[in-house]
């Protein structure tokens, strides 16, 4: 089976009938420890996943660009003097998000042709937008020669969704896909932007994502709602310490002096990104000494935050994060991304890796009659151009 940055030029090839110039790959990535603490300038632990998106591209000579994509029928075309976004065909809108934040950045756009493939499952909470983001802005990087520093073009992609998608991510997702080394951890400063690499070593484990096929949109779900709930908590909580501007400045102690004061479903959601961020502390220094339990165990009261405090799982997900809890081999488990459907991660020992898939799609199966994605991944490295 072709990878996908083969399976790339192969539709490109078959799409144009020629052979592209620039090929890129992004991985997607799983976020261990820090669900919704980016956008309230707090800390995150995300890893990069071996799997990913790759585009293949090829700049024209004039100002038309056209899009294809082997997980969706049809080619796009639209001029570069007319990126608007189309509800019909909503993945090509983070190509075009692309597009439009490298011209508000003033670079001069000029036509291409682009094959987009990736081995990243769709709508499940493992960042395919942003792999997808990324990998585009890799090729038209190559295909315009600029040569921009990775946090910049970090920056580029989340002001994509943001802004011309209308997701208002925080900037894990686009960080984790350039920035990953292959078997380490990531460690962010949402506000500062450093950062540092976890080196795993030889540990023995691996990821087993399984997806509830409960598809998220972060446009239609509340993922939009939960960050005007995290402003709407951090500037109540400035009333009682006018340094605070977001969450990340809130301690516990203060949060739990003046909570009462924070209404209500604010103060819940103000909970969940307080503790969070101080459990990726703790994660660091569990990976730091080597202790992969104590991660998992911080991965599984992420979980339980998350379902209590902010309520961005679901039924299908806490099933999942229940059932691994008691398997052999199953280190800690908690959901992917934004919530609201997708998948869950667990971080398992590698030699029941396959056990722990097996009998979690037993479970899931004879529960909800369906049967569940299963993934086993690895921990892979970032983005790149080939």
């Amino acid at each position: 089976m072709m990878n996908p940055v083969q399976r790339s030029q192969t539709l490109f090839f078959e799409t144009y009938n020629m052979r592209p110039s620039k090929v890129s790959f992004a991985p997607g990535r799983v976020e261990i420890l820090g669900n919704h603490t980016d956008y309230n300038e707090g800390y995150v632990m995300p890893f990069a996943l071996d799997r990913g998106t790759s585009v293949a591209g090829r700049q024209r000579d004039d100002r038309i660009c056209r899009l294809v994509s082997s997980d969706f029928d049809g080619l796009v075309e639209f001029s570069v003097d007319d990126i608007v976004s189309d509800p019909a065909r909503s993945w090509s809108d983070y190509p075009k998000g692309v597009l439009w934040a490298f011209r508000s950045e003033g670079v001069h756009l000029t036509g291409w042709d682009g094959a987009i493939a990736s081995d990243v499952p769709v709508a499940a909470g493992l960042s395919s937008s942003a792999a997808l983001e990324v990998a585009t802005a890799l090729v038209l990087e190559g295909l315009w020669g600029l040569d921009w520093e990775r946090m910049r073009l970090a920056r580029l992609c989340q002001k994509a969704e943001n802004e011309f998608v209308g997701v208002k991510c925080g900037i894990l997702d686009q960080f984790s896909s350039l920035f990953g080394q292959p078997d380490c951890g990531l460690f962010l400063d949402c506000r500062s932007l450093d950062y540092s690499v976890l080196p795993m070593g030889n540990t023995g484990v691996s990821l087993v994502i399984c997806d509830t096929l409960e598809k998220h949109n972060l446009i239609a779900s509340k993922y939009n709602e939960r960050r005007e709930e995290c402003e709407a908590a951090a500037a109540s909580l400035a009333r009682f310490d006018p340094s605070v501007r977001f969450l990340r400045d809130v301690s516990l102690s203060l949060l739990r002096e003046h909570g009462q004061d924070v209404p209500e479903p604010a103060r819940r959601r103000a909970m969940h990104v307080v503790t969070e961020n101080e459990r990726v502390l703790a994660g660091r220094k569990a990976l730091e000494e080597g202790s992969l339990e104590k991660l998992g165990r911080l991965m599984c009261e992420s979980h339980e935050s998350s379902r209590r405090c902010f309520e961005n799982s679901t039924v299908r997900l806490d099933f999942l994060v229940e059932q691994a809890r008691s398997l052999p081999g199953c280190l800690g488990s908690k959901l992917c991304g934004g919530g609201f459907g997708g998948c869950t991660v667990h971080l398992v020992d590698m030699d029941k890796k396959e056990e722990v898939a097996r009998r979690l799609e037993d479970a899931y199966k004879a529960w909800c009659g369906l049967a569940p994605r299963l993934h086993c991944c690895g921990i892979g490295g970032g983005a790149r151009v080939e």
